[in-house]
């Protein structure tokens, strides 16, 4: 028996600040977490916050010391989720990461095998970051994995065109929350083109 749960990465106030289509984005997203919802499926909201005093920040080329990438201090109002979808955040599990990825150093992967998730719909900011680490991880553990490409966003759109046209269908179905209910009833057919 298949099980499906929607995973939405990075709604927050700081990193959506910097992606176009905002209301678009997030009303794909309100559309795909209002479906979930409504079949008792699983929604989890993943966010990134970093300690006050960077000790957790990435640190490498290309990434800033300090506070991290983008500041997203916990406890501070960039961090926090979007307002436009905070009414649904009771209804959701939440997972709080301090990396790009939703499930390295998170127990995002306990919390879906412990609610019998075995396909996991994932969206989020920034498509060649939070969303296809996510996505990667997700293949790496076994889940069949769908990208809703309209609840997906990056700052770049060359990047992110590239991202859901080219790297994530060898890993995911790549699909649109308008294809949600099909894809929902049709979860055990899931398959991804590489795998048996």
């Amino acid at each position: 028996m298949s099980r499906s749960g929607l995973v939405l990465v990075d709604l927050q106030r700081e990193v959506l600040g910097r992606v176009g289509d905002r209301d678009v984005l997030l009303g794909a997203c309100r559309a795909a977490m209002e479906s979930f919802l409504g079949k008792a499926l699983p929604v989890v909201l993943v966010r990134v916050v970093r300690r006050a005093d960077g000790s957790d920040a990435p640190v490498g080329p290309g990434l800033r010391t300090g506070a991290g990438p983008l500041g997203l201090v916990e406890g501070t109002d960039g961090a926090e989720l979007v307002t436009e979808l905070a009414d649904l955040r009771p209804r959701c599990h939440e997972v709080i990461k301090r990396r790009r990825g939703a499930f390295t150093g998170t127990d995002l992967d306990v919390l879906c095998r412990g609610l019998a998730v075995d396909t996991l719909f994932v969206g989020g900011v920034d498509t060649v970051l939070g969303v296809e680490s996510t996505v990667r991880s997700a293949y790496d553990l076994g889940y069949r994995v769908v990208v809703l490409a309209d609840c997906c966003r990056g700052a770049d759109q060359a990047d992110h065109s590239w991202t859901l046209d080219r790297v994530l269908p060898r890993m995911a179905t790549v699909a649109t929350s308008t294809q949600l209910d099909e894809l929902l009833e049709t979860a055990e057919q899931i398959r991804v083109s590489n795998r048996p």
